[in-house]
């Protein structure tokens, strides 16, 4: 329940700094606009509302942002330099998915920007939200905020390392490896990926897949909501529970989609999911 608990209370720290503007604000908090889905929710956790001109068209989508409850009213936009002129923005933020060109253009009308390059350890985190902040005019919340995520970080209990495997299969039959978001959070929480290489997207047939098992396989990019052909395979009798001699669990994606100011909560839901479907005997034995 500790755990949990302190999650609450991240999630709760971050509210507190989006309902109260005057908390740790410049006299001249600049209009801003935010150009991807990672960088949407370092805006969405640190701006006053008012001076968001636009975040992107999937800020709002639950699936990929912690933070999309914040993201439904306020504007979106679809990406396109020529839209995002119009919005007057006086400082643009983009993360890994944002257009280069659109920001090099944006830059040359004046608009300053700021790009927040993709970090792979939480550990990154909070030196990255401090940046942000200062720019978006309330360094004052960002290090309020930074320090709680340090906190929690350094709270944490490290468990003890185990001998079981970890897996993240994805639409398309992908994988995520060593050197990425993934990684760093399932190691913090005592365990390991399946060795496949490094690299955000290595690919890895299903047949392979079946033949060396992890012991427990994670799947976090299963929408009802969008069916499509490399999402079926998702369903593939040989990834049902147990099958191959591998448990299987669902996560969410918007937890280690971006290494945002919310995705340390995603720890507790991770070592929770891995505690509910990984058998006591897993690991033992077994050498991957």
């Amino acid at each position: 329940m500790g755990g949990w608990r302190a999650a609450r209370l991240t999630l709760a720290s971050l509210a507190l700094a989006w309902l109260v503007p005057g908390t740790g604000a410049s006299a001249a908090a600049p209009r801003v606009v935010s150009l991807d889905l990672c960088s949407d929710q370092f805006v969405l956790a640190m701006a006053d509302a008012a001076q968001v001109a636009a975040v992107s068209k999937v800020a709002d989508d639950p699936n990929l942002s912690p933070l999309a409850a914040r993201a439904r009213t306020l504007p979106k936009h679809r990406g396109t330099a020529e839209e995002i002129l119009l919005l007057r923005a006086d400082l643009a933020i983009g993360g890994g998915f944002a257009r280069r060109a659109t920001m090099d253009m944006l830059g040359r009308v004046g608009v300053t920007v700021l790009r927040i390059p993709p970090i792979t350890r939480l550990a990154d985190l909070p030196a990255q939200m401090e940046r942000v902040a200062k720019a978006l005019g309330h360094p004052d919340r960002g290090a309020r905020l930074a320090d709680d995520i340090r906190a929690r970080l350094d709270g944490r209990a490290r468990p003890a390392a185990s001998g079981a495997t970890i897996g993240v299969y994805r639409p398309g039959g992908t994988m995520p490896g060593e050197g990425t978001l993934v990684a760093d959070m399932v190691s913090a929480v005592g365990y390991r990926l399946l060795n496949i290489g490094r690299g955000a997207r290595v690919a890895v047939p299903l047949e392979v897949l079946v033949l060396q098992p992890p012991d427990l396989l994670i799947i976090d990019s299963r929408r009802g909501d969008r069916p499509a052909m490399n999402q079926a395979m998702l369903d593939h009798p040989a990834l049902r529970p147990q099958a191959g001699g591998m448990a299987v669990a669902d996560f969410p994606l918007r937890y280690w989609f971006c290494n945002s100011p919310a995705s340390s909560e995603g720890l507790d839901v991770l070592e929770a999911e891995i505690a509910r479907n990984l058998p006591a005997s897993a690991g033992q034995g077994r050498s991957r």
